[in-house]
């Protein structure tokens, strides 16, 4: 039997101590690069949403290049990490390499446009290692269709309220409702929320005063993330969706849209020999709107519907781009409004009906107070809400939405029940990551009624800097119809997280 001295007992276990603190130590590195790699792909998700306004596809998103004379090599590669470097504030152990590209290889830059698009990043931590990839689909491109309330107040040091809720009101979100800032419940208030997202949690002002578990419905979800959730500016995405080039001013854009709208051509009325009520190029002409002012004089000079003895006129909203300085539509018993993205009443092509409301003075405020009708193509049941938008521009202003009490009809009965709004509502003027405070944003206000006559509803989403509330719900409806609609990199959307090294 050999024997063992005591010095090669205590070497053999200092080696076996050794050996156990460097697989821990190897295990706690690579656990940490592989969450530095998922740092490093919210950050991209945030450069791209900062950056969705740049005039060039090289500004859209990090490169898949070698920055800045990176030398740092990733296992099984010959050169240096491809991407943006970056590291995650109070953590300086490790970096992350990130880009995204139109393919998963990684060879082409990401246009802005292609999708599915990839989001790579590569992640080291000590001698550890990790790349992680997020493959973004089309499936779910519209922003509309990724919240059924988005209040951005994406300005830093905010501390203004971007949701707010009147006394003795009731709101229920039936979907997800995101903010970047506070909310602010009166007394005898209840926000009931299916799914809610705290974002930029890190600004001081939001600590205690966002969403709590007691907004959630019940099997609702409560998460946060300490950066905010970006969007273009309204000005953005009428550029972006314009034959404009992407470095035109804000303010040569509206004035673009001044001289090129659809107001003049795109609105019908009934005939004055129509042969029923029925919306139908056979019923219905062309009414000329002059200007860009909607309001009760404008539909003194149309047609009256038939069978309604003359005392209801009705305006269609054919397909196309309308631009309004100022609504006030109080209600009215003998004016309607009919969104026809369908084209019955002029037998054109179908597609979206866009109003852009742009107030260029500072608080102008805009506001509908009567029901807004929507036709539907044959063999559904409910109007789709992406084939009508309204987009809004007034900075420290905003635009209402009204279920007015105690409406009557044309036959003065009373109006008992509900207003659905079957749209998308879009209100940013806050410009992302700006550093000053000039733009206060611009306010959306659904009010409704007190005394049970009815609340109103907006059946689609509402993305605005501001959102408030008075006898008034969201019943977020997925948009089936997206032309236009300003995209959503902020969420992967259908797509796939795939861990590759």
């Amino acid at each position: 039997m050999v024997a063992v001295s005591a010095s090669m007992l205590l070497a053999a276990a200092l080696t076996l101590v050794f050996a156990s603190g460097r697989l821990a130590i190897n295990q706690a590195n690579s656990l940490s690069a592989l969450l530095l790699a998922d740092a490093g792909i919210n950050s991209e998700i945030q450069f791209i949403g900062l950056n969705s306004s740049a005039p060039t596809a090289v500004g859209l998103s990090s490169q898949p290049i070698i920055y800045g004379g990176s030398t740092a090599i990733p296992p099984g590669e010959t050169s240096p990490a491809k991407g943006r470097p970056g590291t995650v504030i109070g953590y300086s152990g490790g970096t992350y390499y990130v880009f995204a590209s139109n393919d998963s290889a990684g060879q082409n830059a990401w246009d802005g446009a292609t999708s599915p698009y990839y989001i790579t990043s590569w992640a080291v931590v000590g001698d550890s290692w990790r790349r992680v990839q997020v493959r973004f689909d089309s499936a779910d491109k519209s922003l509309f269709n990724q919240y059924g309330l988005f209040a951005l107040a994406c300005f830093p040091g905010n501390s203004n309220s971007s949701i707010l809720v009147s006394p003795n009101t009731t709101v229920t979100i039936d979907g997800t409702a995101a903010t970047n800032g506070q909310v602010d419940s009166g007394i005898n208030t209840k926000l009931i929320i299916t799914n809610a997202i705290n974002a930029d949690t890190a600004d001081k002002h939001n600590a205690g005063t966002q969403f709590t578990t007691q907004n959630l419905a019940p099997n609702g979800t409560l998460t946060s993330q300490s950066q905010p959730i970006l969007a273009p500016t309204t000005a953005a995405i009428l550029i972006a969706n314009s034959s404009l080039p992407p470095t035109t001013s804000d303010d040569s854009a509206w004035a673009y849209l001044a001289a090129h709208n659809s107001n003049s051509s795109g609105v019908y009325q009934f005939k004055t020999n129509a042969g029923g009520a029925a919306f139908s190029s056979s019923n219905c002409t062309r009414y000329t709107l002059s200007g860009t002012v909607l309001n009760q004089q404008l539909w003194q000079g149309a047609n009256p519907q038939p069978g309604t003895a003359g005392r209801f006129r009705t305006l269609f909203f054919e397909p196309g781009d309308y631009y309004f300085t100022d609504i006030q539509l109080a209600y009215d018993s003998g004016i309607g409004m009919v969104i026809d993205p369908c084209a019955y009443a002029s037998g054109g092509t179908p597609g979206q009906v866009r109003f852009w409301c742009y107030g260029s003075k500072k608080s102008a405020n805009f506001a509908i107070g009567i029901p807004i009708s929507n036709t539907m193509a044959t063999g559904t049941t409910d109007p789709d809400p992406g084939l009508f938008r309204l987009y809004v521009s007034s900075d420290s202003g905003g635009f209402k939405l009204q279920r007015t009490q105690g409406a009557l009809d044309w036959r003065s009965r009373p109006m008992i029940g509900d207003w659905n709004y079957y749209c998308g509502i879009y209100a940013c003027t806050r410009d992302p990551g700006a550093s000053n405070n000039s733009n206060k944003g611009t306010q959306i206000a659904l009010v409704g009624t007190n005394n049970g006559q009815g609340a109103a509803v907006i059946r689609g989403s509402i993305i605005a800097d501001q959102i408030s509330f008075t006898g008034a719900n969201v019943a977020f409806v997925a948009s089936q119809t997206t032309t236009t609609d300003p995209t959503a990199p902020v969420q992967a959307g259908g797509g796939s997280w795939t861990l590759i090294h």
